[in-house]
């Protein structure tokens, strides 16, 4: 047989013939721990093996270079161009810095584990050659190439590595460290020594003609040396002691790759598998098993490492990485899953028994099965039913409960069975026996699934029915028997016959499992909690609301307890736990259903679903040492970034500092225990956020949201054992506040905050003086407002028998006179009271403007000149500087003429005699600039600002009579149109002159003249009501006596809108624009009489539609006549009745609006002809355009020859129809006609511009009252 074969052959049977030994062979029973990552190590090429001084593991390969940290496996090169296309990392080592030696089959490259960083990059090799071998020792790096061996050191003071010298120039293999200054180095078949500064001396010369060594292991004087071809040479002291070869051992391949010892055995790594070689010269061969999980993952192997805790590290060339922990696995186990010679028949063991030679074990699918302990084999037995539930051992007799198959009893000497006992009849429940039990008095009970039964030899006699399940009768051997049944405790003294109720104090739980123990002492298990019994009294032991409990063995002070989650030790009396799981060997991790059997020499056995267990619990090696916390990376947005490094003796080794908004942040770390790593646990904290520390079986801590400040991540865990670090890691972490949250911020707020509540309170102070000021002023204007009213009807007394003296006094010039100067003073006075009244309008906002537009520089000439005889009484040079001709602009004239004449009288009034006074206008800015300037008495630039407020004088003016509030006024109307006023003392000519400037803003203005029509005549209304929203009925008023104007106006002031001309060519200018509903007009008047401007309105297809009421103080009746003769509607006489007048202009009002009602678009019946052909005219239009698309509203107005909103106004005064309405009746109008020619209802409907018949029908209906096809057809 192949020896190979032989050697695996006997290491299995080995293995399965000492699972029933107490001193088992561990060294033969190695496991392979394969690292396995399905993106990286996946048979990939391992061939140097090295480990960093946190613990980290680095693995070189093929243009590859990982990193593990018992948690994840990263290719730090993934990125990496350095390496050429099947460049190998030959060997790796890692020196003092923390600094990796990369040897490459073309360069020597050093990379820096912290800073990932290249110190020295390919470019900057110190070695270009092949490189064998690497070896680091206390500062000094040794480098086995091909072109030498080479000691390189790191320089200090230039912070940089440097060649220290070339030891030689012969190709070395390979480089080996005796002590710190002593090295072994072989250059071919020779081995050299060399220390310290001594030149290097012949060692060992092997006698291999074509060979060359390949590793070197020396301790103690022994030598160990692989070849290429010859296997392992074995010196001791320098002097030959053996050869190891294929042909003289069982050593796998001659091709020997790595020599090492580990665990005090030698590694030997060949080209065909590993070999171990024990102290005493035994020789186990490992290599890997296709239908062995834990044997060798590929037999090509590279590198041999032991790290820091002991584990051996094994890289092969296409199998990844292995690892050897120092401590196999104690638990042994039987499952199904062995050879056919030595399985079991079924992974569900329910049962376990055992004598000195055989086991006897029960399942739940294959019945009974007896495993010899000598031989390893297996016999199955039969009985009735597979399913084993209870075995039982006593008097060399095997006691078999089955479920649905009764009591079956083996006689151990004969193998003779007895089946068919069943406590019940054939179909009873009682037939399931779920447990067996004897007292010491050999008394046998079954507990089944209808109550309790004892077993006197020969029949099962019922002693407590239940008619549920028995899962449990315990002998606690001292006084007796205990059983569970429905949660509650049930009791049989050994004297008695009867299970009693024993009523248990202390539970949190239910019951649910029974354990005896050795001393006697019952154990109670539930969910979270286990007892021990003391009289009647449940005695909390130990409890974890981790796992679910299962039953309990106390053993040697020690709890082992089954759970959903693995085998739970605890100690008693150190309060330790130990879970021991499948990474511990274990079949499965939920055991809680599992029972435990204890043998004589203290072996446990653990039945479970998927096979046997078996350990020795005093062989148990537990990992004490605890681990250290290995950072592995820091992510900001998922994206990683590097950490600043501190010093590394300190608690927090890492410090970063982030911006306000990089407060999404993950931290990775790991532990630096390799053993069993997935057992490793991992706790953190963020102090300054988290209150208490939190658990996680995964080292990720991610945090979201987390103001700005400063923080410090520290970090725990464990190793495979629960064995914690009790010092933390930390890292630091510092959140820098944005902008507006910093110290500096914080100080200017405060000083914001208090420069506000500065000027709030100074806005406070302010406004209550603005407040007393206010009211001051209202006491002020009601003062005057009462004496004003209080002064006008004592001078309309006055005023009234003085007009009266005046017309009485013909004949007396000189009385005439003086009544004339009384009246000019009356009038003065009543002029100063109606400001004051005007004032005081304006200032409540009760004064609404009504613009128009004005031919401003025909305007202000006009008014301008109004004061030229006054100059010229005090000799001024009076002239008009400049005014531009923008046409007209929209002005309230009679606001506005107030403002003006308070410019100009002052202008003149404070001017010295011979003085200037000149007006000057342009724009400027888009705004109409209007300059009065004088060079009189001037105003103070300290009071500039001043002499706008209400009944200030400034003291230069205080010898001449005044209100002030005359500029006051003057400032409130520019301001009601928009405009700005402001005072000014200017140099011109070499003299100061007092310079007034009003700006009025020309767009501004320009707007409201030019309201926009969109096409919609139903929106649209005409300029002095859009700008004054009103909703009454407009009456313009034609009447050149302005006081008789202002009283009529008053009249209707608060039922129309009221518009105002003075002679007949301004209100004929008037009508025409704005279209009034109703022209009142006086007859007698300047520049154009009532009549003429009569005659021309109601001859005007514009205004023909306008009712029109003549005022007039003639009583001849031709006058009357002629008035009616020119369309006017109505002739009343002065003095009239005004309720007269009110009740005419409501009249006729009422009169156009039912006519409008009663506007019939069949017959055209309006009363005007005028009005009448102007709507033939606009028919004949829409008759020519019928089918035109382009016809609308502009085209229409554009064919009359009228603007849209003048035609909208004319059509809708005459018809009561909008122009769009007017158009459809017409059309309909039209399609009756059609009608009458037999087309059809479509044809029709086309015809007059309908392009769809469902609206023409619709709007056919509305105006005639049918349908069309219903309309009756005129036969011709």
């Amino acid at each position: 047989m192949n020896p190979l074969k032989s050697a695996i052959v006997i290491s299995l049977l080995t293995g399965v013939l000492s699972f029933w030994s107490c001193g088992i062979c561990i060294g033969q029973n190695l496991k392979f721990h394969h690292l396995q990552n399905k993106d990286l190590l996946d048979n990939q090429s391992i061939l140097s093996i090295a480990q960093d001084k946190e613990g980290r593991l680095w693995f070189g390969g093929k243009e590859k270079l990982y990193v593990y940290d018992s948690r994840s496996i990263k290719n730090i090169f993934e990125n990496d161009s350095t390496f050429t296309a099947g460049e190998y990392l030959n060997k790796i080592a890692i020196d003092e810095h923390n600094n990796i030696f990369l040897g490459t089959a073309y360069s020597l490259l050093i990379y820096n584990v912290s800073s990932q960083k290249y110190i020295v990059s390919k470019n900057q090799s110190l070695i270009n050659r092949q490189v064998n071998d690497i070896k680091v020792s206390k500062g000094k790096t040794f480098v086995a190439s091909s072109e030498g061996l080479y000691l390189i050191t790191f320089d200090s003071k230039q912070k940089k590595y440097r060649i220290e010298k070339r030891i030689t120039d012969q190709n070395t293999q390979t480089v080996t460290l005796v002590d710190e200054n002593t090295i072994l180095y072989a250059i071919g078949k020779q081995i050299y020594r060399q220390s310290g500064d001594q030149e290097p001396q012949l060692e060992i010369s092997l006698p291999l003609p074509h060979d060359f060594i390949t590793t070197i292991y020396t301790q103690e004087g022994e030598t160990w040396i692989g070849t290429h071809s010859n296997g392992i040479f074995v010196y001791h002291n320098n002097q030959y002691l053996k050869q190891i070869n294929e042909n003289t051992s069982t050593l796998l391949s001659n091709n020997i790759r790595k020599i090492t010892k580990a665990n005090n055995t030698i590694f030997v790594g060949t080209l065909k598998g590993l070999t171990t070689i024990s102290l005493n010269g035994h020789m186990t061969n490992f290599t890997h098993e296709t239908n062995i999980p834990w044997s060798l993952s590929q037999n090509s192997i590279y590198d041999i490492y032991q790290d820091n805790q002991n584990i051996v590290w094994i890289g092969t060339y296409f199998g990844g990485i292995n690892a050897i922990y120092p401590n196999p696995f104690p638990i042994r186990t039987l499952t199904g899953e062995l050879t056919s010679t030595y399985r079991l028949r079924s992974d569900i063991v329910s049962s376990i028994v055992e004598d000195k030679d055989r086991l006897y074990v029960g399942t739940e699918e294959s019945g009974l099965q007896i495993i010899d302990k000598a031989s390893g084999k297996t016999q199955n037995i039969p009985t009735p039913s597979n399913l084993v539930k209870a075995l039982l051992l006593q008097d060399n007799k095997l006691y078999i409960g089955q479920h649905n198959g009764g009591l079956s009893i083996l006689d151990l000497r004969t193998y003779n069975i007895r089946n068919g006992i069943l406590p019940g009849h054939s179909n009873s429940r009682a037939n399931n026996i779920n447990t067996l039990t004897a007292d010491p008095s050999g008394h046998i009970f079954l507990g089944t699934d209808n109550g309790i039964f004892q077993w006197d030899g020969q029949n099962a006699a019922l002693l407590k029915e239940t008619n549920s399940l028995i899962g449990q009768i315990c002998d606690n051997g001292v006084d007796g028997l205990f059983t569970l049944w429905r949660g509650d405790l049930l009791f049989k003294k050994y004297t008695e016959q009867k299970f009693e109720p024993l009523h248990i104090k202390g539970l949190k739980e239910p019951i649910r499992y029974l354990s005896t123990d050795t001393n006697g002492d019952l154990w109670l298990s539930t969910d979270h909690h286990i007892y021990v019994l003391n009289g009647t009294d449940a005695v909390l032991i130990y409890e974890n609301s981790l796992f679910k409990f299962g039953r309990t063995l106390h053993l040697n002070n020690t709890l082992w307890i089954c759970s959903d989650n693995g085998l739970l030790r605890y100690s008693i009396s150190t309060k330790k736990l130990h879970v021991l799981t499948v990474e511990d060997g274990l079949t499965t991790n939920f055991l809680q259903d599992s029972r435990f059997y204890v043998n004589d020499d203290d072996h446990i056995y653990l039945t479970s679903l998927k096979g046997l267990n078996t350990f020795n619990p005093q062989t148990l090696k537990f990992n004490n040492q605890a681990p250290m916390v290995l950072f592995s990376k820091f992510s900001v947005f998922d994206k990683e970034v590097l950490l600043e490094q501190q010093e590394r003796d300190t608690d927090i080794p890492y410090h970063i500092d982030l911006s306000y908004d990089q407060n999404y942040f993950t931290i990775e770390f790991a532990s630096s225990n390799f053993i069993k790593p997935q057992k490793n646990k991992y706790k953190y904290k963020l102090e300054g956020f988290d209150k208490d520390w939190k658990r996680s079986p995964y080292p990720v801590a991610r945090y979201m949201n987390i103001a700005p400040g400063k923080y410090t991540l520290w970090m725990m865990v464990s190793n495979n054992d629960d064995v914690w670090n009790e010092v933390p890691m930390g890292i630091a972490i510092n959140i820098a506040p944005p902008l507006w949250r910093t110290w500096w911020a914080y100080v200017l707020y405060i000083l914001i905050a208090a420069a506000i509540l500065h000027f709030m309170i100074k806005f406070i102070v302010e406004r209550q003086l603005l407040i007393n000021s206010d009211k001051e002023h209202e006491k002020k204007i009601k003062f005057f407002t009462q004496i004003s009213h209080e002064i006008r009807t004592p001078l309309t007394l006055i005023t009234v028998p003085i007009e009266d003296i005046i017309h009485s006094t013909q004949d007396m010039p000189v009385i005439q006179a003086k009544a004339k100067r009384l009246k000019n003073n009356a009038d003065k006075l009543l002029g100063i009271v109606n400001e004051l009244l005007e004032f005081k309008k304006i200032d409540d906002g009760k004064e609404v403007l009504i613009l128009r537009p004005v031919q401003i520089k025909t305007y202000l000439e006009d008014f301008f000149y109004l004061f030229s005889d006054l100059a010229v009484t005090k000799h001024l040079h009076f002239y008009i500087k400049q005014i531009e001709d923008i046409g007209s602009i929209l002005l309230d004239t009679k606001q506005f003429d107030k403002a003006l004449f308070n410019l100009l009288s002052n202008a003149v009034k404070y001017s010295h005699d011979g003085g200037t006074v000149f007006l000057e206008a342009r724009t400027e800015d888009g705004y109409y600039t209007i300059r009065i300037a004088d060079n009189g008495i001037g105003i103070s630039d300290k009071n500039q600002f001043k002499i706008f407020e209400e009944y200030y004088r400034d003291p230069k003016a205080q010898d001449t009579i005044g209100t002030g509030i005359g500029l006051a006024l003057t400032k409130k109307v520019v301001e009601q149109h928009k405009g700005e006023i402001s005072c000014t003392a200017q140099l011109i000519e070499e003299q100061e002159f007092t310079v007034f400037t009003i700006r009025i803003p020309v767009k501004y203005f320009s707007n409201q003249i030019s309201i926009p029509y969109d096409g919609n005549e139903e929106d649209y209304t005409d300029p002095v009501l859009a700008m004054n929203k009103l909703d009454k009925e407009t009456l313009l008023l034609v009447e050149d006596n302005h006081e008789l104007s202002e009283t009529i106006a008053n009249l209707f002031m608060d039922h129309y809108h009221v518009l105002k001309a003075y002679d007949g060519e301004e209100g004929l200018l008037m009508a025409s624009k704005y279209l009034p509903d109703i022209i009142v007009s006086d007859v007698m008047m300047p520049k154009m009489n009532g009549i003429d401007m009569c005659e021309k309105i109601k001859s005007n297809i514009l205004t023909t539609h306008i009712p029109l009421i003549l005022l007039t103080a003639d009583t001849n009746e031709t006058s009357h006549i002629s008035g009616l003769k020119y369309g006017a509607n109505v002739y009343l006489q002065k003095p009239f009745n005004t309720s007269v007048l009110l009740l005419t202009v409501k009249n006729l009002l009422e009169l156009a609006s039912n006519k409008r009602k009663e506007f019939n678009i069949r017959d055209l019946s309006v009363q005007s002809d005028i009005d009448q052909n102007f709507l033939r005219s606009l028919e004949k239009i829409i008759d020519r355009n019928l089918l035109n698309n382009e016809f609308n509203v502009e085209f229409i107005s554009k064919e009359i020859g009228m603007s849209p909103p003048i035609l909208y106004k004319k059509l809708k005064a005459v018809t009561g129809l909008s122009v769009n309405n007017f158009i459809k009746q017409y059309r309909l109008k039209k399609a009756v006609t059609l009608l009458n020619t037999n087309k059809n209802i479509s044809e029709v409907a086309y015809a007059v511009g309908f392009s769809d018949r469902k609206y023409f029908s619709r709007e056919f209906k509305k105006l005639f009252g049918v349908n069309p096809s219903e309309y009756p057809i005129n036969p011709h």
